[in-house]
């Protein structure tokens, strides 16, 4: 099972790697490491793209920012005009209530 998960890893190398040699060398020390050592390349690996990631959304947090603020404006037009309709609704309902009475 390990080596399955070894060879899909290296694929995923070769593939975006580029380079023959970096695999071959990973694959070499990879035999060599520990299921310990491994665990620790993928949480380091891990908690660096989502550093990345944290950096991307820190970027862009102004264009977040006006899409809440948009969101935010667009519920509170819905929510009114919601609101008038329903009251047109209920006197309405409520004259004819009357008049059949």
């Amino acid at each position: 099972m390990r080596m399955k998960h070894t060879l899909h890893t290296l694929t995923i190398f070769t593939k975006y790697g580029g380079t023959g040699r970096l695999v071959s060398s990973v694959k070499g020390s990879w035999k060599e490491q520990s299921g310990l050592a491994l665990s620790g390349a993928f949480f380091v690996g891990w908690f660096g793209h989502s550093l990345i990631n944290l950096y991307h959304r820190r970027e862009y947090w102004y264009k977040v920012d006006r899409l809440w603020k948009e969101t935010d404006t667009r519920t509170d037009e819905v929510d009114a005009l919601d609101a008038q309709y329903r009251a047109a609704m209920n006197k309405k309902w409520s004259e004819k209530r009357k008049s059949t009475a």
